[in-house]
């Protein structure tokens, strides 16, 4: 642990997450009903309240409209695989820590979605890909959306855990990579700042869990 507080190792940040099946929903639920009902809001309340999830949706099936296009694939193929699979958005913040070079801000990985977009909201650098070996940063740019290729849309094999109800479902795909690597699923992680805090918001697309997911030819 550093003279600051911080354990050197461990992710230095806090998340917020949208979904059903994350721990910020559960802990929300099991706060007494006159604790919810302080921040109870419905559509209408804020200007553009709950259509953050629809609108990033929308984003991600042009996209991935584009990269079936790309892949030769048949018109509507890829986004069929998405209508009804999961969107989940979270927040993410990032606390100053003043020995920033001792902690991660998020661990390396690559994202287990078929596509994350990424809004960076306050201005403040973090995000680092790995290429070559090599950590490069990934310079904020005003007005711009980040976008992540997932796992889905590269990997050759995959095993998928889905609940409905009370079973579990384990799907496996032999083919189930849509582009078969011609995307590719890239390492990344977050760094934190000396002076600075920063908040970055990533919106994933995950397919429908009970498609068979094709192969694309190599």
């Amino acid at each position: 642990m550093c003279v600051h507080g911080c354990i050197v190792g461990e992710p230095w940040s806090q998340l917020f997450t949208c979904g059903e099946t994350e721990i910020g929903d559960r802990r929300i639920l099991q706060t007494s009903l006159e604790e919810r009902m302080k921040y109870k809001m419905r559509p209408g309340d804020v200007e553009g309240y709950g259509h953050l999830p629809i609108r990033c949706q929308k984003l991600a099936m042009m996209l991935l409209g584009f990269m079936a296009k790309a892949l030769k694939l048949e018109k509507g193929e890829m986004e069929e695989l998405f209508e009804d699979g999961m969107q989940s958005v979270r927040m993410t913040y990032y606390p100053p820590c003043p020995q920033p070079e001792l902690v991660m801000g998020l661990t390396p990985h690559s994202d287990a979605t078929g596509i994350t977009i990424l809004l960076q909201i306050n201005g403040v650098d973090g995000l680092q890909i790995k290429k070559d070996g090599v950590w490069i940063p990934v310079s904020f740019l005003p007005d711009a959306l980040v976008v992540n290729v997932g796992d889905v849309l590269e990997a050759p094999r995959f095993m998928v855990l889905c609940t409905s109800g009370a079973v579990t479902l384990r799907l496996q795909a032999m083919a189930r990579i849509l582009s078969n690597g011609v995307y590719t699923s890239i390492e990344h992680r977050a760094t934190v700042n000396a002076a600075k805090e920063r908040i970055s918001l990533p919106c994933s697309s995950i397919p429908n869990s009970h498609l068979r997911l094709n192969l694309h030819p190599a």
